[in-house]
């Protein structure tokens, strides 16, 4: 890797030795029940422990921090194998291996992390959504999707290819983690405390209580330690650095799937990766580079399980003719007569992330598989939900925690239609059927017709009687979409919102004139039109609030909530009020003079009228 400086200047990191403050920081986030290192020693010992010996332990880290060294025993850890999902036990590689250090290590690494992320998470590539603060999932999926949905509406051609590293976490060397750290500007006595760690690194297998020899570790880090992980981003970023230096100096211009100003061409979320571009032969040869830098630094793709999604097109990717040394095909050399690699395998479905993205921008291929396993887990959990003997509230933590987590995972970057909507309300009112013994319309209408069937309304209530307080999935995922508007819109300098609100996105006129299918929703209009019904609603709430305070007032009747008991929930109220009331006056001009006239639609005088009490103009 090249030893050339990617930050401008020295990022400010605090040489100075650790405080009082920053070790119970570091303590309050340490984990309970977690299983101990070599030495056994629990991590609440040294969460609990005495503020005498909080100083003691202080003492200890701080002479590890200034001395760049640490003791021995820190050095060990033991391995133990995860199996992958629907991965065969009889293979090696179906196995992930985690480092169970010990607990007092990863305090002090933890120490450690939260001092350079600090002082790097500003440098590191906006692209890279991984081991970083206030990032998630959510954000690369959802900057995905806005890309798919953008060429899909207007029949754009998109190439993405989605990368797989052969055991990324084991391959990066440790002198490449110190060059990383170097090209950073990161100083050197913190450079020392952090290459201390990895000076002499030893493991042993363990196997329930069975414990093999100790073994060095030449390579690779710890998955399991809290340092470990933001180390491989930093080592990542100067990898992606590297390639768009390259690429740059021979070729100049990178893809920009939303405006030239701002070019676009990789996400990472740790070590999943995707490349994309409209033309093929910009993203082979971004291929290409980036297989030649991530080959000098120990890092190789998996190329059975990389993936080539197509959109408005079927022209192959093909990968280098060589891992190693200088790509001599015709990409990088025009007229070479040596031939590509292997194509990258096309798919039609890729799964990135936990969620599925096909052809078609739509949200339907994921909802549809992610209800199949919903469903398939109730069918599993529906003797649990109608035992009699179980408390209600444990079966609404476990539909809390395991059905709606599995349906919910990144709705929000989804634009959901009504028919979708309902087949979310579906599965939420089914689960409380069973959690509250109601009888199915089966029962009402064949079993015993003079009986009287419970509507969702008379479920919903049975359910706020046995204490559940959670809304139906439909609202649940409009919530989750407003919270995501309103981070959006709080951060205008991030590319959640570039590739949200740009002209070239939301104004651009379609290529053709007609449709085919039916329109096209867009996250960005159907999200402001939802936070505008809100505001309404919240509105109607308050006048009615306050004509039910007067003396002698008319009861007036209220606009339908989203839920029917959480009509006058103060709580829900306010947390509502407060997510959608993030939307800037700019944004709310925006979307009123140029997405309405774009549509081709005049505004009426109650649309007008109701934007300007809005905005206050």
């Amino acid at each position: 890797m090249p030893r050339t400086p990617i930050a401008d200047l020295p990022p400010p990191i605090d040489l100075s030795p650790f405080t009082l403050t920053e070790l119970e920081f570091v303590l309050h986030k340490v984990k309970n029940r977690r299983a101990p290192g070599p030495d056994t020693i629990p991590s609440e010992f040294w969460k609990w422990t005495s503020p005498t010996f909080k100083d003691h332990i202080l003492m200890l880290l701080n002479s590890c921090f200034l001395g760049a060294s640490s003791p021995d025993e820190w050095n060990e850890a033991h391995i133990v194998a995860i199996l992958k999902p629907k991965k065969d036990p009889l293979l090696p590689e179906s196995f992930r291996p985690i480092a169970l250090c010990n607990a007092i290590y990863k305090i002090y690494a933890s120490l450690i992390q939260t001092r350079l992320s600090a002082a790097l998470d500003s440098s590191l590539r906006t692209t890279q959504y991984g081991f970083r603060a206030n990032k998630s999932t959510a954000q690369p999926i959802f900057v995905l999707r806005q890309i798919l949905d953008l060429h899909e509406r207007h029949q754009g051609k998109m190439h993405f290819l989605f990368l797989d590293w052969s055991k990324a976490f084991d391959s990066i060397t440790h002198e490449n983690i110190e060059i990383a750290l170097q090209r950073y500007e990161v100083p050197e006595p913190f450079t020392k405390a952090i290459t201390a760690l990895y000076r002499a690194p030893t493991f042993r297998v363990k196997n329930g209580s069975d414990l093999s020899s100790l073994h060095p570790q030449q390579r690779g880090i710890r998955q399991g330690c809290p340092l470990s992980p933001y180390l491989f981003i930093i080592v990542l970023s100067c990898l992606m650095h590297d390639v768009e230096e390259e690429y740059t100096s021979k070729f100049e211009l990178l893809p920009n799937p939303f405006s030239a100003s701002s070019p676009l061409w990789d996400l990472e979320y740790a070590d999943d990766t995707v490349l994309f571009s409209p033309n093929p032969l910009t993203l082979q040869r971004l291929l290409h580079i980036l297989q030649h830098h991530a080959a000098r630094i120990g890092l190789h793709l998996n190329l059975d399980k990389c993936e080539h999604l197509q959109l408005n097109t079927e022209q192959d990717i093909y990968f280098r003719d060589t891992e190693q040394g200088q790509c001599q095909c015709s990409t990088c050399f025009p007229g070479s007569p040596v031939p590509h690699g292997p194509p990258v395998p096309v798919s039609a479905i890729v799964k990135y992330l936990g969620v599925y993205l096909s052809q078609k921008a739509r949200a339907q291929t994921d909802i549809t598989k992610r209800l199949a396993i919903t469903y398939a887990s109730l069918k599993v959990l529906r003797p649990f939900f109608e035992s009699r003997d179980i408390p209600a509230d444990w079966k609404f933590t476990i539909y809390g925690q395991v059905l709606r987590a599995i349906v919910l995972y990144a709705v929000q970057s989804e634009t959901l239609t009504a028919a979708q909507n309902v087949k979310l309300d579906t599965l939420h009112y089914r689960v409380l059927r069973n959690i509250t013994h109601t009888k199915t319309t089966f029962y009402h209408k064949v079993v015993n017709p003079n009986d009287t069937p419970s509507s969702n309304m008379d479920i919903s209530k049975k359910a706020l009687d046995l204490g559940y307080k959670g809304h139906t999935l439909s609202t649940e995922a409009l919530n989750r979409k407003l919270s995501l508007l309103g981070h959006i819109i709080r951060h205008p300098d991030s590319l959640e919102h570039k590739v949200t609100f740009t002209n070239s996105h939301m104004y651009r006129r379609h290529r053709t004139n007609f449709r085919v299918g039916p329109p096209k929703l867009h996250w960005a209009e159907t999200a402001m039109t939802d936070a505008y019904g809100r505001i309404q609603y919240l509105e109607q709430q308050d006048r009615t609030a306050m004509l039910m305070r007067l003396p002698n007032a008319p009861i007036p009747i209220p606009v339908a909530p989203p839920e029917p008991h959480l009509i006058n929930h103060e709580y829900y109220l306010n947390a509502t009020r407060n997510t959608v009331w993030q939307l800037h006056d700019w944004e709310l001009q925006r979307f009123y003079t140029t997405v309405r006239l774009w549509r081709g639609v005049e505004p009426s005088a109650q649309n007008r009228k109701q934007w300007q009490r809005v905005s206050g103009r």
